[in-house]
């Protein structure tokens, strides 16, 4: 079960937005996920990222299976099989620290590139309860991409 401390020791800025504490000037979007990788929560950001891109929060927000999603794309995907085995790793407890993923999600208009990080959440006693998942938008300039 997540509790409100759990939700309040996300870093968050003035307007509540999830932040990335290494890149505070870009959001960072953020579902939880239960035992079995379906979703228990999101922030605000992850729906305004879903709906901006054409997606429908009812199918990639709360009671979804985001391993299942993950699964579904694998086949021609690679990107989302990496992300499915992290999850999975989170899981079972088995990511001593985050697994990054930097994955290519181009919008209608430019390429892009996401941070994803995945972890385990855990309760005060250190039973694995589920998963978090972070998406958080690479500057170009940080992959060594940017202009010359």
């Amino acid at each position: 079960m997540i509790t409100s401390r759990d939700l309040a020791a996300i870093p968050r800025d003035t307007a509540g937005t999830l932040v990335d504490p290494v890149c505070a000037d870009r959001p960072v979007e953020t579902a939880l996920l239960d035992g079995d990788g379906v979703v228990v929560w999101v922030d605000d950001a992850w729906i305004a990222f879903c709906r901006a891109n054409g997606g429908d929060p009812a199918r990639a927000g709360i009671g979804c299976s985001y391993l299942a999603l993950c699964d579904a794309a694998a086949s021609t995907d690679r990107h989302s099989a990496t992300v499915a085995s992290a999850i999975r790793a989170a899981l079972r407890g088995d990511l001593p620290a985050p697994a990054r993923i930097e994955v290519p999600c181009d919008s209608p208009t430019h390429p892009r590139v996401f941070d994803v990080l995945v972890s385990s959440r855990r309760d005060d006693r250190g039973r694995v309860l589920g998963a978090t998942v972070t998406l958080s938008e690479i500057d170009p300039a940080d992959m060594g991409g940017g202009p010359a």
